[in-house]
């Protein structure tokens, strides 16, 4: 191989992610309701992976899929929301998983007269509800910090590294951020999402 081949496969390339196995998008979707700005999340339906946790629009990204392609493809298999009801759209944070994820998020405004329209897919919403923005920032979210650990098994070749066997594996950490409003729970992956999007909007 000379130098030559790398550039032949790498100009044109965009950047990705070391050892991400699975990408996903959601769209967080802002809508003004009763005068006041809110937030679209749906309830997992029983019938599919995390049933009854609180979630925004998305799923798997599909092969040569943008991130907003997939927002956008998702809001209206799930909710039956048209594209021309999207206002505004921005790509915005991914937040990586330790179980190799990478989570591509998509901020979007979306038309007040479609609260009027959606059309849950039944086979994965159960319901779809919305939290005001202002009520989120104004209420702190329980937060639960756990520590990731590394699991090495006994038979990792320390005499091959050159290592001692007391080699200081790094340690991570994981924070949940958990609201209640009126009945429903947001936690998870999708409340440290919405966690991260007010700190940079306060």
């Amino acid at each position: 191989m000379d130098f030559e081949q790398i550039r032949t496969k790498l100009d044109g390339r965009g950047s990705g992610l070391i050892e991400i196995r699975k990408h996903s998008c959601v769209l967080i979707p802002f809508v003004e309701r009763d005068g006041r700005l809110c937030l679209l999340f749906e309830l997992r339906s029983a019938g599919i992976s995390q049933p009854g946790e609180v979630c925004f629009p998305g799923g798997r990204m599909e092969e040569g899929e943008t991130p907003l392609q997939t927002a956008v493809r998702e809001i209206g298999e799930e909710l039956s929301v048209p594209p021309e009801r999207i206002l505004y759209t921005h790509e915005y944070d991914t937040l990586i998983h330790y179980a190799n994820m990478a989570i591509h998020t998509v901020v979007a405004q979306l038309d007040p007269a479609v609260l009027e329209e959606i059309r849950p897919a039944a086979d994965e919403v159960a319901e779809w509800f919305t939290i005001p923005v202002d009520w989120l920032a104004e209420h702190e979210p329980i937060l639960y910090e756990y520590r990731i650990l590394p699991e090495i098994r006994d038979d990792f070749p320390y005499d091959i590294i050159e290592s001692p066997d007391k080699y200081n594996w790094r340690t991570g950490k994981w924070t949940i951020p958990i609201w209640n409003y009126e009945g429903h729970c947001l936690w998870g992956m999708t409340a440290r999402i919405v966690y991260a999007l007010l700190k940079f909007l306060a």
